[in-house]
């Protein structure tokens, strides 16, 4: 482990640096905030566990995503507090985790953790990956489930037993409880481990099958037939967001935007892995690569991503998922190599000591990066400046009304809520106190209404006369 330490530190480094600007600081993709919103509004009795609560005028019935994240979320603003430093920290937590859960799945393919270094940092190198940890989203949380639940199916494959896929179809039902029915791509994992085995045991393929999905539904089914809050909530949510996206909202033009989007953010590990092939072009590396379990990992990542076609609403945050098995099925492809360059490395040389001071300075910096940007702005400043100040003007709990602009601005609607608790309502002049528009909007004219001055940049705010 000592030789291989500055390894594992130059990818602790590079996580870090990657999201330091934002990990302390304010802004957040609107995704991550509204489902901070929900959680801290949970946490703080606003809506319950089956009926989840964004805002007094927006989605106060919330049921765009299964509960689980927000309920665990939820817990921890209950132990930590309201700071919005909560759901900054935790999500990159969620992500810390899964990293550690890869270490785990190297140690048991490879009986070894000194290149358990090398899937973590084709893992993190996935552009995505950092953007999700930063960003608060549910498949952060998702995929721990996922990881989890692979590490019972992989028991089930050392040890031959099928009792092994009861709490793996559980975890599979947590990681459907966290997000969607994209969490179900494990399923696929008896018939590839079938497909790339030797051992055609059509029988037990079947028995595997039948206990991992049994084991999956039968929780939601007993769930649904006890819980009558969960069934409403489940009903509208399926009715809504599954079927409802499949035939009827399109975000991508092709089916197959899904796989380019893949390819896109598989490049930074393939440069990698051309890399260490062309510094190992001319050698002659005795250990053979494990083929079977390099093509596995890559055909269980690539189940994680191809169902998705079947819908025109896509996204790449929905293979978040999936992408731990494809940093494997990469990283088991150089394994040899890269562990033919480690052996040849002599920690007494200029270059190993170099590289050790080297990443040691680089997690300094990203150290430093991260704590000199608390409570600045990583993101949305002008916005977040101009809601603070009018947030100033008005109590908590106001209902703000806002002009038509904006009633897709979910960011804008999600920040009034997250920091003041203050709600947006889109409707007509001399329905509230207060209105806000677009600075890029004309004027409102109207003597009812008098344009307060707080040199915004994003909005313009106005306040009924007396």
């Amino acid at each position: 482990m000592t030789k291989s330490l500055p390894f594992y530190l130059f990818s602790s480094a590079f996580f870090l640096i990657m999201i330091a600007p934002y990990l302390l600081s304010h802004g957040m993709f609107m995704d991550g905030l509204i489902y901070a919103t929900v959680s801290n509004n949970l946490a703080n009795g606003q809506g319950s566990y089956w009926d989840l609560f964004f805002s007094e005028t927006f989605q106060h019935h919330f049921r765009e995503h299964p509960p689980l994240a927000f309920w665990i979320q939820s817990w921890f603003y209950q132990l930590f507090g309201d700071s919005y430093l909560v759901e900054k920290i935790y999500s990159a937590v969620t992500s810390i985790f899964t990293g550690y859960l890869i270490v785990v799945f190297w140690k048991r393919l490879t009986t070894s953790i000194k290149s358990a270094w090398l899937p973590i940092l084709i893992w993190i190198s996935i552009p995505i990956i950092t953007q999700a940890a930063r960003n608060n989203l549910l498949e952060n949380t998702m995929t721990i489930f996922i990881c989890l639940a692979f590490l019972f199916i992989q028991n089930q494959w050392r040890k031959e037993k099928l009792i092994w896929l009861i709490p793996a179809g559980v975890m599979l039902f947590l990681a459907f409880m966290t997000k969607d029915p994209v969490a179900l791509f494990l399923w696929s994992a008896p018939f590839l481990y079938l497909l790339i085995s030797l051992k055609k045991d059509y029988f037990l393929f079947i028995k595997a099958s039948v206990v991992l999905v049994l084991s999956t539904t039968i929780p939601f089914l007993i769930l649904m037939s006890m819980n009558q809050a969960a069934y409403d909530y489940f009903l509208t949510y399926f009715n809504h967001q599954v079927i409802g996206s499949i035939e009827n909202v399109q975000t991508v033009s092709s089916r197959f935007w899904i796989v380019l989007k893949l390819l896109k953010e598989l490049i930074t590990p393939l440069l990698i892995i051309s890399l260490i092939f062309l510094l190992t072009r001319k050698q002659k590396v005795n250990e053979q690569i494990d083929r079977k379990s390099t093509l596995l990992f890559i055909l269980i990542g690539l189940s994680g991503v191809l169902p998705i076609i079947i819908s025109l609403k896509q996204s790449g945050f929905y293979f978040i998922g999936s992408l731990p098995f494809f940093a494997i099925g990469l990283a088991l492809l150089i394994k040899p190599k890269v562990e033919w360059l480690y052996d040849k490395l002599n920690i007494a040389s200029i270059g190993y000591k170099s590289l050790t001071v080297t990443v040691g300075l680089a997690l300094i910096f990203g150290t430093y990066s991260a704590v000199k940007n608390n409570g600045k702005f990583g993101r949305d400043e002008e916005k977040l400046s101009d809601i603070n100040a009018i947030a100033e003007q008005v109590n908590s709990k106001t209902i703000i009304t806002a002009t038509r602009e904006l009633a897709d601005d979910w960011a804008s609607i999600g920040y009034f809520y997250r920091y003041h608790q203050i709600s947006l309502k889109i409707g007509y002049l001399g329905e509230s106190k207060f209105i806000i528009q677009p600075s890029s909007s004309k004027p409102i004219l109207n003597s009812e209404y008098e344009k307060i001055d707080l040199n915004l940049k994003m909005f313009n705010f106005y306040q009924k006369t007396e």
